[in-house]
């Protein structure tokens, strides 16, 4: 839809156009619910889609074993139709909330008040939106993983009936605290993921030659003469599956660390308190030091962070994500 420039009685009256400030550029305001519907249409079906691949990666940290051993892939679905609904909003909500999140920023001011003042910003509004929607997924998402987590540990004989029984004894053994065992590992996790992952996705495709913005000419001509602007479909792009999968594998290595301080705090024992992130990481590299060549030093780390398999589940899973709500999102925002 392309940008109207708009002029109502009270810009003439205050004399803004005549003195040459910039007039904002008007759109249909976003609708967060439209948002967030996509966000979660697109994290129900990754949830559904990549659950053998997740139990997998999850039971070969727990067990300690190989990820393709095939213990590893009993019961695939297992607990599938319990946790889809907390893995759905784990994994769907990124984007809605850095979208919602871009636009606070970009509408604040803070990175500049005209389209390409912000454009100029456009690293900082997309690290920005990143680091505050991978905040908000880890801290109000870290509770339901927990449980998840918890649901997907148990023997079949031991297995809660539900998910739903599975936090209830969780509450009965460790109380309300149990939920956030591992909280501040999840957080520290998503706060790098967002940065790394919301900056690479939308300069990569600039620094490829294709901003990635598809509107019209007039809105690309307006964003780029100094409008007013609260919109950051202004100076984000939209990234290809290639983009999104590239960016979220280097964010996923580069969170690593934290990803593996995070699957053992979740499977530490009932009334044990979890290990410290330094000593999780000090004891990783002393096995790791164990091995006398450096090669099969970097093997031991690259297996133990799961950086391979882990990092081309995050890729893919993220890429497919991102390309079903721009889908959604822009279909659900034709309609309105």
């Amino acid at each position: 839809m392309g940008a109207q420039i708009m002029t109502s009685s009270s810009d003439i009256d205050s004399g803004s156009a005549l003195d040459g400030e910039s007039i904002p550029i008007s759109r249909p305001e976003k609708d967060k619910r439209t948002l967030l519907v996509a966000g979660f249409t697109g994290g129900f079906l990754q949830a559904g889609i990549f659950n053998p691949w997740d139990r997998a990666l999850y039971l070969s940290i727990k067990d300690d074993r190989p990820f393709l051993n095939m213990k590893n892939f009993q019961s695939p679905w297992a607990g599938v139709s319990q946790t889809i609904f907390q893995r759905a909003l784990s994994s769907g909500m990124y984007f809605p909330l850095e979208e919602i999140f871009a636009d606070k920023i970009v509408g604040s001011g803070l990175f500049g008040t005209s389209a390409s003042q912000v454009a100029g910003n456009r690293t900082w509004v997309a690290l920005t939106a990143g680091l505050c929607a991978g905040m908000t997924n880890g801290l109000v998402m870290n509770p339901l993983a927990a449980i998840k987590y918890n649901f997907w540990g148990r023997s079949e004989s031991a297995r809660a009936r539900s998910f739903l029984d599975a936090a209830k004894e969780m509450y009965r053994k460790g109380g309300a605290r149990i939920y956030y065992v591992g909280a501040s590992a999840t957080i520290a996790r998503d706060l790098v993921f967002g940065g790394v992952y919301g900056v690479l996705r939308h300069e990569m495709p600039l620094l490829l030659g294709n901003n990635g913005r598809k509107g019209t000419d007039d809105e690309n001509s307006n964003s780029s003469s100094g409008d007013y602007t609260r919109d950051s479909r202004e100076v984000l792009s939209k990234p290809s599956f290639a983009v999104n999968l590239v960016a979220a594998m280097i964010a996923t290595v580069l969170s690593s660390p934290w990803n593996y301080i995070r699957n053992i705090h979740y499977a530490t024992p009932y009334g044990q308190a979890p290990e410290k992130p330094l000593a999780i990481m000090s004891k990783l590299w002393e096995n790791a030091c164990n091995h006398d060549k450096f090669l099969q030093r970097v093997f031991h780390l690259q297996v133990q962070l799961r950086v391979g398999w882990g990092t081309a589940r995050v890729g893919c899973g993220m890429a497919f994500s991102s390309q079903v709500y721009q889908i959604c999102s822009k279909a659900m925002e034709s309609k309105v």
